[in-house]
Formats: structure tokens, C-alpha cells, sequence
């Protein structure tokens, strides 16, 4: 009997070995640097709005964070040239042609402006920036082992969203969970076109495969809130709202409760639209089943899709997936299944999925739920370092949760498949949400004690640039620390809620025009 077990290890070590020796190959390949294109306009836009930053951000902070922590008076003019050629263009100062390096001294030029700032002249050869794009991918080799615990783990989720009333599909090559209304809490089926195909039969539907890659855009923005329950406002003594211009900020206790648009009265248009979540770097839905689950129990009419993106999820593939795949599946699966729009929920990593959706198809947003943002203000340095650089403590590991969690994604951001999506599939300025570019119905849940989000600087910039979105912030937590919090779980899923329950821009938008009419007409008369 112990003969027969230590065979089975031995064969399971050479498979171990015949593995590493695989990933090593693995490697090899996607190490290898990837010539990464760029288009001048964008660039010239990203630059303009990079300039508008200067109300929440310190740029000494700034060029400090990048360069490693040295202090800001000695990262000297053509250290900050170097480093505009590389993080706008990716490229070397002296690879970029004339004109273009014209274009980044003229940047150099308005940043010292904008700020009224004075990089000293020359360079600093002793000091660099962060270069994760051309650097070697940092990857801690794991044992198949914990790859097929991964998978398992996988499994036994779909298994408990199959018992909740998902079923699975597939759609670009990706994974997808869709659940569907209750009928009878839904009532009478819905009428109209499109959505005829949800509750029609399932075979009439089109393969993702045919599906549009570009959907038209929706332009105009409503002027739609999401304001606090006066009854609950003091329900927690830790925890206050704080108005800054339309915006609202909630803290941790407030509710969620009352949305309702300037013009007063219940304009939504029927049927709810379905709740789309993209998770973050982890382990696939795994953790977020709770937060699924309390969604549906408070949805009960609102089809929910779950898509997966394996690649960030220590699963076994073979090349990360570019954030555009994941946009253009996520658009076309609502396209099969006849949803004209969805209200989108995102965490973490989800979040950088959501921006390329609303770029790329904005007209399938109805609303955004983004939580831990690392989407807003990508370009600030908090996020790459922690993630990519950042070698965690063994006594943080062992002295407290946040060090625990620190630790574990650390492992996860060492997988060879995720740390390719983050250092070679990753362009800050396609990734980053301007505020100003989300739908109007958008809520964003930030937490103070996230290493990986500048909290405190994204919620000053949304209250700057988007004066109808609502933040909630909570006080005490770090990146994910929603998904232990229960009663702040449920405040989420409440605003989550009214989201999807608020009518579509083009709703508001002939709503608002229907009120003007009606005041001008009682004036007329």
C-alpha cells in the first residue's frame, strides 16, 4: 500500500517537473517585448485632460511615486521628458521622431505651468522610473497543483450558480452565467422587439460570433442622483455625507435608497434591464457569489450575466486576453440575447473592462457600478507599484488581515498569465475612465485603506468632473474589503438596484423635453 502511494507521488513529481520545465518554455515567449502602438490624437487628448488633473493630484507625489520614492527635487527635466516618452508613446525619447520629441518638451513645458513647477536641467543618471512594459515579467513559478485546485474551485462555483439559476454559455471564446427573471415576480412578458428574444426560445438566438464589434454611441447625459435616506443618515456615528457641488459622497452606514431625477415624479420606463458584473484578479466569481446572491434576491426582475475572464484567475491558459476582448464579449452576448443596454458592475480589475465597454460601446451602458475603481486616475503611480512591484512582508503576512490579503495577491500578480496582462497587454491611457466620459446613472464604491486606489484623489476628481455621479466611501477598508462587510455589501446592492431600476438616457432625455414642453405650454396659457 505505501509502496503503491510513493509511486503515485513520483509519477506526480515528474509531472510537476515536466511542468515547470513547460512554463519555463512559457516564458520565454511571453517575455518577449511587445512593440506597442500609438495614435498621436489620442495621445494629444490624454495629455490635454492629464493637464486638467492638477486639482486633485500633487505632481511632486506624482514623479516621486514613479521614480521609485526619491524625493521630487531630484528628478531632474530630461528624467521627466524620459519618462512622458515612455508612458505616453512607449517609447525611448530618442526613438520618437523630432516632432514628437518637440511634442513632449512642449508637455514638459505645461506641466511646469500648470503646476508652477521648475524641473531642474539635465538628467539624473542615478535614478529611474518604473518601466514595467519593457522590464521582465516578475513571475513566482507555482506547482500545477495549485492551478487544478484553482479549476476545482472553478467547478464547484459553477455547480453553486447553477443551483442559484444561471446557466452557462459561451460567447468569444469566454464564459459567461446568465440568470433570468423570475416570470412571475417579472409579470406579463416583455413586448417590444429586442427583448422578445430574452424570454423567447433560447434556440432562436444568434451565435456571439455574428454579433457587432462596434455599437453606435448615445450622446446627451441626464441629470439624474442618487441621494441618501434622511432616516438612515445617522445610523452609524462613524459616517457622514459630504455634498461637494451635485455629487454626493456616502460613507459607510448611509443609504442608497431614494433616486429620483430634477424633474420630480417616477419617470422610468418599464421592464428592468439585466445587471452585468466583471470581476476582478482572483479567483473567477468565487468570491463574489454573496455579493451575486444578494444581488438577485434584491433583483429579482433583472436578468443577471456573469462574465468570466480566466485569464487573471490563476486558471489554466495560454496567453492573457486583451481588455478589448473582454469589452466586445461583453457587448455582444447583451446583443444575442436581445438586451439593448445593461447596467454594468464592476470590480477591481472589472473596472478597466467597464471603461473599454463604455468607450467602445457606450450605447449598451445604461449605468455603471465601479468598485475599487483602479480605472480612474491609472496614470497615478499607487497601483503599479503596489501590484507589480511591491514584495510584500512576511511579519505583514503574519500580523494582520490587510498584510494576509497583501500576500495573496502578491502570488496571484506573480502568475505568468496575469502579470502578461498587466506588463504587456496594458495601456494606461486606453485603460483609464475620464468621470466625464461615464453615463450619468453611475455610482462608485471606494474604500479609504485601498493600496492600490488613491481613494481620497478619485473621489475629489468624480466630484470635480461628474456632478451627477454618487460615491460611497467606506472608512476603514482595503481593495475587496466590500466582500467581508456585509451590511456595506447590502448598501451596494441597494445602489446597485436603483441603477438598474432608473430609466435610459434616451428616457430622460424625451421625459425632460416632455416637461419643458408641458411648463411652456402652462405658460402659454
Amino acid at each position: 500500500m505505501h509502496g503503491g502511494f510513493y509511486q503515485i507521488l513520483a509519477a506526480w513529481g515528474c509531472v510537476e517537473l515536466a511542468y515547470y520545465a513547460w512554463h519555463r518554455g512559457r516564458y520565454g515567449v511571453l517575455n518577449q517585448l511587445v512593440e506597442t502602438e500609438y495614435d498621436v490624437e489620442r495621445v494629444a487628448e490624454v495629455k490635454r485632460r492629464f493637464l486638467q488633473l492638477k486639482g486633485c493630484m500633487s505632481i511632486e507625489d506624482f514623479f516621486s511615486g514613479w521614480f521609485h520614492g526619491v524625493p521630487a527635487e531630484e528628478v531632474r527635466r530630461g528624467n521627466v521628458e524620459d519618462f512622458v516618452a515612455y508612458g505616453f508613446y512607449f517609447r525611448r525619447l530618442e526613438a520618437l521622431p523630432p516632432q514628437l520629441q518637440r511634442a513632449v518638451a512642449e508637455f514638459v513645458d505645461q506641466i511646469e505651468l500648470e503646476w508652477g513647477v521648475k524641473f531642474s536641467e539635465g538628467r539624473n543618471s542615478e535614478i529611474g522610473f518604473m518601466a514595467h512594459v519593457w522590464e521582465d515579467l516578475r513571475v513566482l513559478p507555482k506547482p500545477l497543483a495549485l492551478h487544478l485546485v484553482c479549476e476545482l474551485v472553478s467547478a464547484l462555483a459553477t455547480a453553486l450558480l447553477w443551483q442559484m439559476g444561471f446557466r452557462m454559455d459561451t460567447c468569444h471564446g469566454f464564459t459567461y452565467w446568465i440568470r433570468r427573471p423570475d416570470q412571475a415576480a417579472a409579470g406579463s412578458p416583455r413586448q417590444t422587439g429586442a427583448e422578445g428574444v430574452l424570454v423567447g426560445d433560447e434556440s432562436g438566438v444568434e451565435s456571439c460570433d455574428d454579433s457587432p464589434v462596434d455599437t453606435p454611441s448615445v450622446s446627451g447625459r441626464s441629470s439624474v442622483d442618487i441621494d441618501v435616506d434622511a432616516s438612515l443618515q445617522d445610523r452609524d456615528a462613524r459616517t457622514f455625507m459630504m455634498g461637494m457641488g451635485r455629487a454626493g459622497v456616502h460613507r459607510r452606514g448611509d443609504s442608497c435608497s431614494s433616486l429620483r431625477s430634477e424633474e420630480g415624479g417616477d419617470i422610468s420606463d418599464p421592464g428592468p434591464r439585466p445587471v452585468f458584473f466583471l470581476h476582478g484578479v482572483g479567483l473567477g466569481m468565487v468570491p463574489y457569489l454573496g455579493l451575486i446572491y444578494q444581488t438577485a434576491v434584491a433583483c429579482p426582475r433583472s436578468p443577471i450575466i456573469l462574465l468570466e475572464a480566466p485569464h487573471v484567475g490563476l486558471r489554466l491558459q495560454l496567453r492573457a486576453r486583451e481588455v478589448d476582448e473582454v469589452a466586445n464579449a461583453a457587448a455582444a452576448i447583451l446583443w444575442r440575447h436581445g438586451f439593448p443596454e445593461a447596467c454594468f458592475v464592476a470590480h477591481s480589475y472589472g473596472t478597466f473592462c467597464a471603461s473599454r465597454i463604455t468607450q467602445l460601446h457606450r450605447s449598451v451602458v445604461h449605468s455603471l457600478a465601479l468598485v475599487d475603481p483602479v480605472c480612474f486616475l491609472t496614470c497615478y503611480p499607487q497601483l503599479l507599484y503596489n501590484f507589480v512591484y511591491r514584495v510584500p512582508k512576511l511579519s505583514d503576512a503574519l500580523g494582520s488581515l490587510a498584510g494576509l490579503v497583501a500576500t495573496a495577491r502578491f502570488i496571484f500578480s506573480r502568475d505568468l498569465i496575469i502579470a502578461e496582462t498587466f506588463c504587456r497587454k496594458f495601456r494606461w491611457h486606453e485603460l483609464i475612465l475620464w468621470p466625464e466620459d461615464m453615463p450619468a446613472h453611475a455610482l462608485v464604491a471606494l474604500s479609504d485603506k485601498d493600496d492600490l486606489v488613491p481613494s481620497p484623489l478619485v473621489a475629489k476628481h468624480i466630484s470635480d468632473a461628474h456632478p451627477t455621479a454618487t460615491v460611497m466611501y467606506h472608512p476603514t477598508a482595503g481593495h475587496g474589503g466590500f466582500l467581508i462587510d456585509i451590511p456595506w455589501q447590502r448598501s451596494l446592492v441597494q445602489g446597485i438596484k436603483r441603477l438598474a431600476e432608473l430609466p435610459s438616457e434616451a428616457s430622460l432625455l424625451a421625459s425632460s423635453a416632455r416637461a419643458k414642453l408641458q411648463r411652456k405650454l402652462k405658460t402659454i396659457c
